[in-house]
């Protein structure tokens, strides 16, 4: 009787146990995608149907092919009919609801916010990937590697739910979530490629891990914690991508060019007062992240880090070096024996140690005793750098080269978000 019970005890433990791992992983059958919201928000928005539209107002149910709808100050405009409500749902009888003759699965659901329209569908999550596949990877790309990306969002999806709550949505339609695209852009395969994968996602210890991906990497993705300075997420840590090189073998190579002065207007736009910029360098990490940006001016300096030292200048990644270029023809004044005279900063000088160029050294000028600095004689830099994102998580094109290898999504997966599993919820 004993060993009985205590069989039953290790059963209720264990359901228990599974329950509560579980619990903690709820995925939902529909998500909210904000379309237009903010300061995209509409004023005025037509939607129609391929079949009838039925709306739902506080007086009636109203039937139509097409609904032009404006916003008023206590509600809605809807033809000549007005309504007081702040919301409204528009839900198609057959086939798609089209916003602006854009068509989408599920629903459309309008709020009246301070006299705009914010634009949002409802829609199931599985319908939803149909039209984030195509857009945030390509049709044609291996099955392997759609089936990846069709696993990623669907957690990424699973772990964003409420996050615009304050507009009443989950998630846009742009890269601040997901790229979104409603039924124009769904493609076969990547529609096959969120059906054979339908329910699952990543999970880490029980819970649903941060599925970040991006387009290419330098060879290696990068740790959370040199990029957003994030701790707690073990599975979100650098390694190897180099049979990326087999689909990218330039890594994804760019550059782009600065000169001194467009350097002094893009901190004069952001309000960083440093004075005259008069050096620049930056410090990396092991995998040639810049982990710091420094920027030095006459009057101060300023230092960007991790993420922020790619946003500074808008780059396509943080994997970047930095080369200075001078023209040689630095001047300043300085006495001499016929008075205030202009000179190269190549010129020698007679100093304490002997004859001197001038360079990194204090001198007496016109305006009195200055320090003359060799990095003050840049004109322009040129940023070279690797990779396309934010380097954390799946590398898309990596995924590509591994699936065209032969590996399978869950290897694919597993490679990027080191010791997550894959969990099929429904």
């Amino acid at each position: 009787m004993k060993h009985i019970l205590k069989i039953y005890i290790i059963c209720i433990i264990l359901f228990c146990s599974a329950f509560a791992v579980k619990a903690e992983i709820n995925v939902p059958d529909i998500v909210r995608i904000g379309l237009f919201y903010n300061s995209t928000a509409l004023s005025e928005v037509t939607l129609s149907g391929t079949a009838e539209l039925t709306c739902i107002t506080s007086r009636e149910e109203m039937r139509s092919s097409e609904f032009v709808v404006s916003a008023t100050e206590t509600g809605f405009k809807i033809g000549e009919f007005e309504e007081t409500l702040t919301q409204l749902e528009f839900y198609p009888t057959d086939g798609y609801i089209s916003v602006n003759n854009k068509p989408y699965r599920g629903f459309i659901r309008l709020i009246n916010k301070n006299g705009k329209i914010t634009v949002i569908n409802v829609v199931k999550l599985e319908d939803y990937l149909y039209g984030v596949v195509p857009l945030e990877m390509s049709t044609g790309w291996p099955v392997e590697a759609l089936k990846s990306q069709a696993i990623c969002a669907r957690t990424y999806s699973a772990s964003s739910i409420g996050r615009f709550e304050s507009y009443g949505f989950d998630m846009t339609d742009t890269t601040l979530s997901q790229v979104y695209g409603g039924v124009n852009v769904e493609k076969a395969d990547c529609t096959q490629a969120v059906d054979e994968t339908r329910g699952m996602i990543v999970s880490f210890d029980g819970k649903i891990a941060s599925t970040f991906y991006f387009a290419t990497s330098h060879g290696q993705t990068l740790d959370v914690k040199d990029v957003w300075g994030s701790s707690g997420y073990p599975y979100l840590v650098s390694v190897d991508d180099s049979l990326q090189d087999n689909v990218v073998p330039d890594k994804g190579a760019w550059k782009v060019t600065y000169t001194r002065g467009e350097i002094n207007n893009l901190l004069a736009r952001k309000g960083i007062n440093i004075g005259e910029i008069t050096d620049i360098k930056t410090e990396l990490n092991e995998q040639g992240a810049v982990l710091k940006l420094i920027l030095t001016g006459t009057e101060g300096e300023k230092v960007y880090q991790r993420e922020s030292a790619r946003n500074f200048f808008g780059l396509r990644s943080q994997v970047y070096t930095i080369e200075k270029h001078s023209s040689g023809n630095a001047s300043m004044s300085v006495l001499s024996a016929n008075g205030t005279d202009t000179t190269p900063g190549n010129t020698a000088v007679i100093s304490a140690t002997g004859i001197t160029t001038l360079s990194d050294m204090k001198v007496l000028t016109a305006n009195g005793i200055e320090f003359k600095d060799s990095s003050n004689t840049f004109d322009s830099i040129t940023i070279n750098g690797l990779g396309y994102g934010h380097g954390i998580g799946m590398s898309q094109n990596g995924a590509k080269a591994m699936a065209k290898a032969g590996y399978t999504y869950e290897q694919i997966i597993t490679h990027y978000f080191t010791g997550v599993e894959i969990t099929k919820i429904y």
